[in-house]
């Protein structure tokens, strides 16, 4: 009930522009604290959930927990490490979306998939739109979402 929080709850979400983002945290956070940054420790609540063969849930964990991310990944290397067209150093990030992609399959037997289409921009030198297309679907943004 701080004054973070009322603001975040007027934006709702975060805007990117090409030149410039509004976030919907203060810089302060959205870009510093609440970032994941390779080899910068981060305070997180995590959830450890346990599935079964048929991917029912038989435990659920909330604990506390530090973050050190060792990388930042961009989707388009992500889908060339799913499509095999790239190495891997991530062992189970193939697994992982092999097991995401059967728990959307089965969440979106009573639900609605809402698919949207996002449109990227790109400016010239003088900072004028230049070109505009929409950003595809792939199955990192995909694994990401879910």
């Amino acid at each position: 009930y701080s004054a973070i929080d009322s603001e975040a709850k007027k934006r709702g979400f975060s805007i990117y522009f090409p030149h410039i983002s509004v976030p919907m945290l203060p810089r302060a956070l959205s870009e510093n604290i609440c970032s994941l940054k390779p080899d910068v420790p981060r305070l997180a609540f995590c959830f450890k959930i346990s599935l079964d063969a048929n991917n029912e849930v038989k435990k659920e964990e909330l604990f506390e927990a530090i973050i050190l991310s060792k990388r930042r990944f961009n989707y388009d290397e992500i889908d060339e490490i799913l499509e095999d067209k790239r190495a891997c150093e991530i062992s189970w990030i193939k697994p992982l979306f092999k097991l995401t992609t059967k728990l959307r399959k089965k969440r979106l037997l009573h639900a609605f998939d809402f698919r949207t289409k996002e449109l990227r921009m790109s400016l010239d030198e003088e900072g004028q739109i230049s070109q505009t297309r929409f950003e595809s679907d792939s199955d990192s943004h995909r694994l990401v979402e879910d």
